[in-house]
């Protein structure tokens, strides 16, 4: 049995909730209508007469975390994070991204519809905000440069502001390649940025719009997902011959590895502090694709050749050389932090 109800906030928008049956399969859905379009929002749960949403804590010391891009790579390491952090653990933590996992508390949102998002944060009102969504692929972001700019310039904007007009902490996730490549060691916070391509243009302009406005940015270098499929994580760091059965990696690109657990803990760590600026999060190792991906092959147990090729045979064009960062600043604020190398350095490289 379905029924649908409707709440006025301002015409001609209109914020509906549509609730699916009693026995708790159906899916939880809020739309927001207006000239940007319909946002869906889905969820896993069962049916309420007022969802939680509808009538925000009273308590103004309540916290309400808000995780963009909770179902990309880094998302659900931080949810797992959250859920065992002392302050975050007892909070109300809600999740944001394209897509529609089994959760109660998730919403299916498009970032770039300002609008939306604008009346999505008013009325969830979050107290903390971890934004990680964004087109974080170098080459789409290179293939769509309006869409990049829309996600991963626009969008911080409106989380940014609503942040600094509701006083809301707000933590945002950027990259390595703000940085040219060239310097020759390890980048630390006070390096000067000057990307090289328009994904490290988009997240520098962001990484302004967020310390205007008093947030926290943290940089990441690459993430190397590796514990249960070590396949998935060849795929996404190589490129597949499958006529010549091999691997091929850069072997001219140098970055500082980390886990996604170990870049989660950091990332929430910071959360419930009152730090600002910027913290570069890296694993303890400078290494290119290629040995990381030769790496991983020896770990596999597989016997497919691995190939070196140029960074230059990527894209974008103009991918920097170096951009491995230091992660003093961090450890010192955070002691307890420890990330490891996200591969064993076991294996003869070859080809």
């Amino acid at each position: 049995m379905r029924f649908a109800a409707s709440l006025t906030l301002r015409k001609p928008r209109r914020l509906t909730r549509l609730l699916a049956g009693p026995k708790g399969n159906g899916a939880l859905i809020w739309a927001c209508t207006s000239r940007c379009g319909a946002v869906a929002v889905d969820t896993n749960s069962e049916a309420r007469g007022t969802p939680e949403l509808a009538q925000p804590s009273s308590n103004p010391g309540a916290v309400r975390v808000l995780v963009t891009g909770s179902t990309g790579c880094l998302g659900p390491n931080v949810l797992e994070a959250l859920a065992h952090h002392p302050t975050a653990g007892a909070s109300s933590t809600y999740t944001l991204s394209r897509n529609s996992p089994e959760s109660s508390r998730h919403y299916q949102l498009d970032i770039t519809r300002a609008r939306c998002l604008q009346e999505f944060l008013r009325t969830v009102r979050p107290t903390h905000i971890v934004h990680l969504a964004a087109l974080s692929s170098p080459s789409v972001a290179n293939l769509n440069p309006d869409l990049a700019w829309k996600t991963n310039v626009e969008a911080v904007g409106t989380l940014a502001t609503y942040a600094k007009d509701f006083g809301a902490r707000l933590l945002f996730a950027s990259s390595d390649f703000v940085f040219r490549g060239d310097l020759g060691r390890a980048y630390t916070e006070a390096d000067e940025p000057a990307p090289q391509t328009l994904y490290g243009l988009t997240k520098l302009k962001a990484e302004q719009c967020i310390l205007h406005h008093g947030g926290m940015v943290a940089r990441l270098s690459l993430l190397y997902p590796t514990a249960n499929d070590p396949m998935a994580s060849l795929a996404r760091f190589s490129a597949v011959d499958n006529n010549l059965m091999e691997f091929r990696a850069a072997d001219d690109e140098v970055r500082t590895p980390l886990r996604p657990r170990d870049a989660a803990s950091a990332i929430v760590g910071l959360l419930f502090t009152e730090l600002g600026g910027v913290f570069h999060l890296a694993g303890p190792e400078a290494i290119t694709a290629y040995s990381l991906v030769c790496r991983q092959v020896a770990v596999a147990g597989l016997r497919t050749p691995v190939r070196r090729i140029s960074r230059h045979s990527l894209l974008p064009p103009n991918r920097p050389h170096n951009v491995s960062l230091s992660a003093e600043k961090l450890h010192r604020v955070c002691p307890d932090l420890c990330f490891s190398k996200v591969v064993p350095s076991s294996c003869t490289e070859t080809i």
